[in-house]
């Protein structure tokens, strides 16, 4: 399973341009809670260049896993 933080963008005040801002995301992703970061020392993922996480673990019915990411849009100010 391939995961992506996806950020569309409709600024009625037009401070930011309107549409995808996806690419411009800083992304981190974690296991279960914030206080496991998903790092590249991992091998049941993999941390693309573009942001996106490859999930490479199987995962029990019994023993779900919950991913999530934090992701920053960095650079906009009024």
């Amino acid at each position: 399973m391939k995961l992506k933080a996806f950020l569309s963008i409709v600024d009625p005040d037009k401070i930011i341009s309107n549409g995808d801002k996806s690419s411009q995301l800083t992304v981190t992703w974690y296991e279960n809670s914030e206080s496991t970061q998903i790092t590249s020392e991992n091998s049941n993922y993999t941390l693309n260049a573009d942001g996106t996480l490859l999930v490479k673990k199987n995962v029990s019915p019994t023993t779900p896993v919950q991913i999530l990411c934090r992701a920053y849009l960095c650079g906009f100010q009024k």
